[in-house]
């Protein structure tokens, strides 16, 4: 009897969540855009891509969107339908009209809210608020003030340069230690993701914030930025957000560290008061402007107060914004570019050849080679942008990017209403709109080709959407191009890089930044 009375509750539970979902779909959607095949009641189509982490659960959705067209809708669990979209005229237009038709994802907002940064810059919703902000947040990263970041950046590639130099010399004596392949160890498949990530954070940290690495690791650890930056991607990407109804280990470890970064932003932008106060009693004059602290500091002065006050507590939130933007995805993006490098050695080559006519092969002994220029000119290293801007089309880092509408929105043949879930699929976008023969080729060369062609060259670069678009389009964009570029020609003057053959049982992450490869060193 009991058992019975149990299997009707729960039948009734079922088909009472069915039906509110159904409801919802028919609510939030037309009826006519396609879905995905495989749902279920409760889960939706959740159960396809919860079993996986972040880079599965895209595969899923760019599958679907390649098979299903440019807009498609599929429910991802607790009634949360979301609308998929592939078209990079559609996308522009919601990233152009960002203020006005869309809004930050609740998704986003329920990650950084959870760790205590409700006041992260991307979750600002009234315009002129999120303007002061962004002011705020550029001005470093004008082209005027980024040649004042070449040293810093210079420095940072020396650095990195003896980590490769450390790894190639390692690789060696193992290959000449274990010359047959089936003797292999693993030793020489070198995680380079702390690597790259401590030497982006490096340069971020010595150029914005004037800390270098005896400094800041005192006081803000990349163990905690990282750990936090993972857990805001993680929990992102989360499709039933347990986190918000009980805390695993993990997660209380995560809420820790974001706790010290938060109180350590507070404590860095406190210094920064002190030190402006004691060298020119609170005087504009004596902020540097490249330094994003400085411009926090500048923004409560009285005298800059046309600009809007801005709290504490917002300037915090934002110390890990940068971070987060600064070193986390530069280090993702350049570990893509080795594993490209690898790949394609004849591009290599011609990377090589631009990058030994600019630099030293010494980089110890290293110059700017933008000499007395006023602003950071990539006219100076032509091919190599060429090839960083072919690796964001086809390997780009943001491949997703999260809106909800905030009013009704027309697209195409199609109405949303407000509070519409959408995810716009860049690399898919950017791969259906090329106007190319060989759009699915990796050529960096087609970027040179175009350079007369104004309507094609600019047609295909809104198709790259890595540093997002729109009003809300990344302010740091030119400073990671510039790491890039650096990083790029330093690595390709002193070393060959190469693909790591290794045996099928090495367990390897499949994570750009955990790469099979080796480095060579030039003679």
């Amino acid at each position: 009897m009991l058992l019975t009375i149990v299997t009707l509750a729960v039948a009734f539970a079922v088909i009472s969540a069915t039906y509110f979902r159904l409801s919802f779909r028919r609510s939030r959607a037309p009826a006519s855009i396609p879905r995905p095949k495989g749902w279920l009641p409760i889960l939706g189509h959740g159960h396809l891509v919860a079993a996986g982490g972040f880079d599965q659960s895209v595969a899923v959705f760019e599958k679907w969107a390649w098979e299903l067209g440019p807009i498609y809708v599929a429910e991802l669990g607790q009634g949360n339908e979301t609308v998929f979209i592939s078209d990079t005229e559609q996308i522009q237009q919601l990233m152009r009209r960002r203020h006005t038709e869309t809004l930050p994802a609740d998704s986003f907002k329920s990650s950084l809210s959870s760790l205590g940064m409700p006041h992260n810059i991307a979750l600002v919703e009234d315009y002129d608020e999120w303007r002061n902000l962004r002011r705020i947040l550029e001005t470093p990263f004008t082209p005027s003030n980024l040649k004042k970041m070449i040293p810093f950046i210079l420095r940072a590639a020396k650095n990195l340069g003896t980590e490769f130099d450390r790894i190639a010399e390692m690789q060696a004596a193992e290959r000449a230690a274990h010359p047959r392949p089936g003797e292999f160890d693993g030793k020489t498949a070198v995680d380079l993701n702390p690597i790259l990530k401590k030497t982006t954070f490096d340069a971020m940290m010595m150029y914005a914030f004037d800390l270098d690495d005896n400094k800041y690791s005192k006081q803000l650890s990349l163990e905690d930025v990282d750990l936090t930056t993972s857990g805001v991607v993680n929990r992102i990407s989360s499709v039933f957000k347990l986190y918000n109804y009980f805390k695993t280990a993990e997660d209380k470890r995560v809420d820790a560290a974001a706790k010290r970064v938060r109180d350590t932003s507070f404590k860095i932008i406190q210094e920064a008061k002190e030190r402006v106060e004691r060298s020119g009693g609170g005087r504009v004059e004596v902020i540097r402007e490249h330094s994003v602290l400085d411009n926090f500091i500048k923004s409560q002065m009285p005298e800059e107060q046309k600009i809007g006050k801005l709290s504490e507590a917002m300037l915090a939130d934002n110390v890990f914004a940068l971070l987060f933007a600064g070193y986390d995805t530069t280090a993702s993006t350049f570990g893509t570019i080795l594993r490209v490098l690898a790949q394609y050695p004849t591009v290599q080559e011609k990377v090589y050849e631009e990058g030994i006519s600019v630099f030293k092969p010494n980089w110890e002994e290293q110059h700017d080679p933008f000499g007395d220029s006023a602003t950071f000119d990539t006219k100076v290293l032509p091919y190599i942008h060429a090839f960083i801007k072919e690796v964001n089309r086809l390997y780009p880092l943001a491949l997703i990017h999260l809106v909800d509408t905030k009013t009704d929105v027309q697209l195409g043949d199609y109405h949303f209403a407000p509070g519409t879930k959408m995810m716009l699929m860049a690399r898919v976008a950017a791969l259906k709109a090329s106007s190319l023969d060989d759009g699915f080729k990796f050529r960096p060369e087609r970027w040179i080709e175009m350079e007369d062609n104004k309507e094609l060259r600019e047609a295909e670069s809104r198709t790259i959407m890595n540093f997002g678009g729109g009003a809300r389009i990344c302010p740091g964009r030119h400073a990671a191009i510039a790491q890039l570029a650096v990083f790029t020609a330093m690595t390709v003057t002193r070393f060959k890089v190469r693909h790591l053959d290794v045996p099928p049982h090495v367990a390897l992450s499949q994570s750009f930044l955990n790469l099979p490869v080796k480095f060579e060193k030039r003679t």
